[in-house]
This record gives C-alpha cells, structure tokens and sequence, in this order.
C-alpha cells in the first residue's frame, strides 16, 4: 500500500498538503472511503480511511496508530557535495533507503560545489522515506563550512573521519557509540590541514576500502557498513 507524508496529524485525522493530495488524486486515483497508510517522519504509521478527497486537500479518518521508535545507534553522514548534484542526490536517496538519521553538507578546501538547493534534496529524502516505507524523515542540515560544523558537533558524539591511510582500522570494525558522525571528503580530498584539524578535534580516520572511492561512493558504503554491524 502507498505511503503518504503529513505533518498535519492527529489522533482523529490526518491532512494531507495540496502536493500529497494531488498524487492522491491524479496519479493514484484513490477514492472516498479507501483505506491508506500515513506516516508523519516523525515514527507514526497512520492506518484510514479518505473521507474527504480534492486535489487541494485530502481528510484521513485515523483508523489506528503504530509508533515505530527511532533506533538505539544512529548515524550522522557529513560530506561535501560532488561537483555534479545529481550524484549526491542519488546517493541521499539510497542513504535513506538503506538507513540513516540525518545529512550535513559541508564546505570544504577542495569543495567545487558551493550551493544546494535544500527543497529539491528534501524532496528526494521524503520520496526515499516513502517508497522504503521507513517512517523517520531524515533531516537535511544547512550547509555550512567544515570549521562551522566541528564547532557545533555534539562533545558525547562518535567521531569518524574516513579518510585512507596506511594501518588504520577498518571501518567496519569501529566501536559505534549511540551516535555517530561518520565524514566524507570531496572530490579533492581533504587538504593537509583540514586532516590535522579533524585529527586534533578527535575525529579517528579510518579506511573504508584499499581503493579510491568517489564521495558518493564512500558514503553509501559508509552508510551500509554502519547498518551492517551496528
């Protein structure tokens, strides 16, 4: 069964926005009196019944309401985005559908790419919460500069940097905490001087593999990796 987005629920009905009511109506065909599933990315599964039905707006009657709890580990993926968008907005998509609990663009020396548009990546993430019926939305953070982002990351948090080097453990051997902020590099790499600022902001490299990967490589496999043995 389709899975529609609403950040207008409550315990009685669910709204659907003019978007989500229009693919309700045009492209899905659903009728007054069909049963759907609702979830509002906050863990919610919403089990009802169309009782009002338009293209502007769409009312649920909430039949019955599943949580679904967030997981014990979570992971945090910070990258800096490819040259080419479309790259990294097919990996957020797969992310999302493998698992993960938010995304941190950053700024970086090497960084070709320097503006995102946030609604189309945000777009991209609610489709691949939906079509992977998950039921947490992961958020986008804003894209801020690499010295930004360590000023602001949590002291208790996990700190990865995946970034080869001869000797180091392997990715899928880390200790993973609660939660984890895993870092990807751009398409340069990260320069000398961002690997020692990382190194002295306790951030522990670590390989991902013994070849090269791309950005939006390494980070599904970063991605995969911690939902494999976490």
């Amino acid at each position: 069964m389709f899975l529609f987005f609403s950040t207008e629920c409550s315990e009685q009905q669910a709204i659907l926005s003019p978007e989500e009511s229009k693919h309700c109506v045009r492209v899905l065909r659903k009728k007054i009196g069909d049963e759907v599933l609702v979830t509002d990315g906050k863990g919610r599964l919403i089990h009802g019944i169309i009782s009002t039905l338009s293209k502007d707006k769409t009312i649920i009657d909430v039949k019955s309401i599943k949580e679904y709890p967030p997981s014990e580990k979570s992971l945090h993926l910070v990258f800096a985005p490819t040259k080419n968008i479309s790259r990294i907005e097919w990996m957020m998509e797969k992310c999302v559908e493998i698992g993960i609990h938010s995304f941190h663009p950053i700024l970086c020396a090497h960084s070709e790419r320097k503006v995102i548009k946030p609604e189309r990546l945000n777009k991209i993430v609610l489709s691949a919460m939906k079509q992977s019926q998950r039921f947490h939305l992961p958020k986008i953070h804003e894209l801020i500069t690499l010295n930004d982002f360590i000023r602001n990351i949590d002291d208790s948090a996990k700190r990865i940097l995946c970034h080869y080097e001869p000797g180091n453990i392997q990715l899928k051997d880390i200790d993973w905490a609660l939660e984890n902020y895993v870092l990807i590099g751009p398409e340069g790499d990260f320069s000398p001087e961002e690997i020692a600022l990382l190194k002295k902001s306790n951030f522990k490299t670590c390989n991902l593999s013994n070849s090269r990967l791309r950005t939006e490589t390494a980070a599904m496999m970063a991605c995969a990796t911690f939902n494999i043995v976490s």
